[in-house]
């Protein structure tokens, strides 16, 4: 889902990673689903930049993210 909202916005890996401030290692692992509970602050600043829903963010998540935040 969030690799399909950051080719909505005509983003790269690079470029996504870079607005939201974070690594691109990081952001590839975590669209290859590498992260099970990935940290609900990273993935914050990713939906911001992304444009992303948080409750869609937290429906995929199960709670996940809301709950640790």
């Amino acid at each position: 889902m969030l690799a399909q909202a950051r080719r909505n916005k005509g983003l790269s890996l690079r470029a996504a990673a870079e607005r939201a401030g974070l690594d691109f290692s990081w952001l590839a692992k975590l669209e290859r689903g590498l992260y099970s509970h990935p940290a609900p602050e990273r993935i914050t600043r990713l939906v911001e930049v992304l444009g992303v829903d948080p409750e869609r963010i937290d429906r995929v998540s199960k709670g996940h993210v809301s709950s640790s935040l």
